[in-house]
């Protein structure tokens, strides 16, 4: 198909993704983010070698390579003792897959995308613009927005994240519903670290540094080369009681619940300043087996949000990006293209769902004494890095 109009909401990085990747292949795209300003919250970011290969076929290689970091094992602790139960090399991989996985910050990979979009067409992103309703007009998918405006366009992809409000148009609406899972994301500055003998900051240099313990788990890793620590807590607990679904963190919260973890962990909390960290309610929907109608299709957490145990949330729907703009670009019209993308796409991202899942009761484990590599089975085991984008069949 050639000469589209084509509408994207959500200025995430799947959207922004998704957006690069139509403009490579020469199609006009245009993103509405319902935000009034551009940003992504302060959070390290995982990028394993599947989503770093997309980034770098956009052009991106030299800047990522900048600022992030190239882990070299991960090590799992004990949240008793502190014990290291496990090591695990991450040897090889731009030999094995051609390019790095990385640790960086989330806001910093989302500001090379919204540079590399408005590269292309400095108008193409528009802030302040919440989606209420989606319809199709004829030839062309109509939407409106909460500022009273209106879009349209030939065709339509929802990138708007998990509470997305297109899939809702698309298909009967089904709120997303609690996981039972608690994420708290908090950045640490190194220097805050560099003095306290409980942390091993040598060892967090390149290591995503886990601690497994009963219904908790938390992952420490660099970001933006060793300015700060990224701190991920996840809590298995019954109930959300918040109002919506990402809120500031309450510092004294994180420490009643991790307050049996080792010491090393007990100093990372302890240094968290509060305006870095934010608490999570991890919601998710039930699974689609498709994800188009007509001239709309979803993306991204839209499509399959999923648990964040494996660090593949963020890489499936730079995937998906890619992908529907080769379907787009190589299929006759619409029905087409919308009908390859999710042959392509729907049965990888459910299995990663699906693994996600599984994987949190193995780091959440009530005997961590006996974690060994068969419970830390991870998405490198799975095959996942393997995967190109440019070039799987579609």
């Amino acid at each position: 198909m050639q000469d589209l109009n084509i509408a994207i909401v959500g200025a995430g990085l799947g959207g922004l993704t998704t957006a690069a990747a139509l403009n490579l292949l020469g199609y006009e795209v245009h993103v509405y983010e319902q935000a009034a300003e551009l940003g992504e919250i302060g959070a390290g970011l995982s990028l394993p070698p599947n989503s770093t290969r997309v980034l770098e076929y956009l052009g991106l290689k030299d800047a990522l390579a900048e600022f992030a970091n190239i882990p070299a094992r991960t090590i799992v602790k004990h949240f008793k003792s502190g014990e290291v139960l496990l090591t695990r090399p991450r040897e090889r991989y731009f030999e094995k897959y051609g390019c790095n996985y990385y640790f960086t910050h989330r806001a910093d990979v989302h500001d090379l995308l919204v540079k590399l979009v408005q590269e292309n067409n400095p108008r193409g992103i528009h802030t302040g613009h919440a989606v209420v309703d989606v319809a199709e007009q004829g030839s062309l998918v109509e939407v409106r927005f909460s500022n009273g405006r209106t879009a349209t366009a030939d065709i339509l992809i929802g990138c708007d994240g998990i509470h997305s409000v297109v899939r809702d148009k698309l298909f009967e609406p089904e709120p997303p519903y609690f996981t039972h899972q608690v994420a708290y994301r908090s950045l640490v500055p190194w220097d805050q670290l560099a003095a306290d003998a409980r942390v091993d900051l040598a060892s967090i240099d390149d290591s995503a540094v886990m601690t497994v313990g009963p219904d908790h788990w938390i992952n420490l890793y660099p970001a933006r080369r060793n300015e700060m620590v990224n701190c991920v807590a996840m809590v298995k607990t019954a109930v959300w009681e918040e109002e919506g679904w990402s809120n500031r963190a309450d510092i004294a919260e994180i420490l009643t619940e991790f307050a049996e973890f080792h010491d090393e962990v007990q100093a990372v909390l302890r240094a968290i300043p509060p305006s870095t960290s934010y608490k999570w309610g991890m919601f998710v929907r039930k699974p689609l087996s498709r994800w188009s109608a007509g001239r709309v299709s979803l993306l991204g957490d839209a499509a399959h949000g999923m648990l964040n145990f494996l660090g593949q949330g963020a890489a499936m729907a730079i995937e998906d990006g890619m992908v529907l703009a080769r379907c787009i670009k190589d299929s006759g019209d619409h029905v087409e293209a919308f009908a390859r993308y999710e042959q392509a796409r729907v049965a990888r991202t459910h299995l990663v769902q699906v693994e996600s899942d599984a994987r949190g009761p193995r780091l959440q484990t009530h005997t961590p004494d006996d974690y060994d590599n068969k419970a830390h089975r991870n998405d490198e085991d799975l095959g996942l890095f393997d995967y190109d984008a440019m070039t799987v069949p579609i």
